[in-house]
C-alpha cells in the first residue's frame, strides 16, 4: 500500500498538471488597417479611403502590392490589394505640383466585381520628386465612375511615398 500511495499521488498530480495545460484556442484579432503616415523618405507606402474604408496595398510572395515607374516623364503608379486595385497615370510629370486625373492623365479603381471605375474628377499633388534618389511622394483624390453601370466611388485622403524605377 505504501508503494501504491506515491504512484497515485504522481498520477493525480499529472492529471491536474495536464488539465491546466490544455491548448485553448485564442481568438486572434487582426487589427484593421490604417492609413500610412505622410512621409517623404521613399518609405514604400500607399493608402487611401475607398468610400470611407481604408485601402492599403497587399501583395503576395510573387506579386508586389505596389509598383511605381516613371519613364519619359510619364508616371504609372499602381497599388493592389487581393482583387482590388488603384492606378494613377500622369503624362508630362516633370516637377512637384498639382495634376488633374482627367483628360490626358488617368486614375481608376478596379473592384472585386470586375468593374473599372475611371476618374471623372480629382487631382494628384506631387509633394516631392527627387530624381537623384528616385523618391516620389504626394497626395491624391478622385471620383471614379463605371461607364456601364453608372456606379461611382469616392477615393479620398490618398497618400503615397515610394521609390520609383525608370
Amino acid at each position: 500500500m505504501k508503494s501504491l500511495k506515491p504512484l497515485l499521488l504522481l498520477l493525480a498530480f499529472s492529471i491536474v498538471l495536464s488539465s491546466g495545460m490544455k491548448c485553448k484556442k485564442d481568438n486572434i484579432v487582426t487589427p484593421e488597417p490604417t492609413l500610412p503616415a505622410e512621409t517623404q523618405t521613399g518609405a514604400e507606402t500607399f493608402g487611401c479611403l475607398v468610400d470611407g474604408k481604408v485601402f492599403v496595398p497587399k501583395g503576395n510572395f510573387t506579386i508586389p502590392g505596389l509598383s511605381t515607374v516613371i519613364q519619359f516623364n510619364i508616371l504609372n503608379l499602381s497599388s493592389t490589394r487581393i482583387s482590388e486595385s488603384i492606378g494613377i497615370g500622369i503624362n508630362n510629370m516633370n516637377s512637384v505640383g498639382e495634376y488633374s486625373v482627367i483628360g490626358t492623365n488617368r486614375a481608376g479603381y478596379s473592384n472585386k466585381a470586375g468593374q473599372n471605375l475611371d476618374a471623372t474628377d480629382g487631382k494628384v499633388t506631387i509633394l516631392k520628386y527627387d530624381k537623384t534618389n528616385k523618391i516620389l511622394s504626394g497626395r491624391f483624390y478622385f471620383i471614379g465612375k463605371d461607364a456601364a453601370s453608372g456606379k461611382t466611388i469616392n477615393i479620398t485622403d490618398g497618400r503615397f511615398d515610394v521609390k520609383y524605377t525608370d
